[in-house]
């Protein structure tokens, strides 16, 4: 997607099937039919300007969606964290204990 070019995803690829925009971003296909799958990719192979327009929504669907950026919103939600006063920090026992 990043990439500016669509996706075809099964139904059962898990969070990714939930990240395409059917028809928008790409195609959400059912899990394990040959036929529809089939169809997907021989529509994108056939039609340049589908290509391209389900392409350039996909790149504008994940931009800002660099590592960088989701190293920074993963600082900035341990930052809230460590805010918060200690007894709202249960969380951090629960992990220990759950890592023994």
């Amino acid at each position: 997607m990043a990439a500016s070019l669509p996706v075809i995803a099964s139904s059962a690829a898990g969070e990714i099937g939930t990240r395409i925009e059917d028809g928008v971003t790409g195609y959400v296909v059912p899990a394990q039919e040959a036929e529809p799958l089939a169809a997907r990719m021989r529509a994108l192979h056939e039609d340049e300007a589908l290509r391209r327009r389900l392409g350039s929504a996909a790149a504008l669907a994940v931009a800002g969606r660099t590592p960088e950026r989701w190293a920074e919103r993963f600082e900035e939600a341990v930052e809230q964290i460590m805010a918060l006063p200690p007894a709202a920090r249960r969380c951090r026992g629960v992990l220990r204990r759950r890592a023994r």
